[in-house]
């Protein structure tokens, strides 16, 4: 899983040159699997502090859904509490 872009600009990661126009493909599950970024990067830790993960995107290409999920979860808590009323 992952996006496709385009390079805007030279740039060098992880010792790989990458020229202005070449395709990339950004991998986020991998991204999240780098353990020198994430220590035990396959271990469910739920107080896991440090970086966050990739997995909703950064920045213009962050994904609604977390968002969404916050908005329907206080729906959906304020609707059990009206009906234990």
């Amino acid at each position: 899983m992952g996006q496709p872009r385009v390079a805007t600009e030279d740039v060098e990661v992880g010792g790989v040159r990458i020229r202005r126009g070449e395709a990339v493909y950004v991998s986020y599950v991998a991204a999240n699997g780098d353990e020198s970024c994430y220590p035990e990067p396959g271990r469910i830790d739920i107080d896991r502090q440090g970086r966050p993960h990739l997995a909703f995107g950064y920045g213009p290409h962050h994904c609604v859904a977390p968002r969404a999920g916050d908005v329907h979860g206080s729906a959906h808590h304020g609707v059990a509490a009206e009906t234990r009323s």
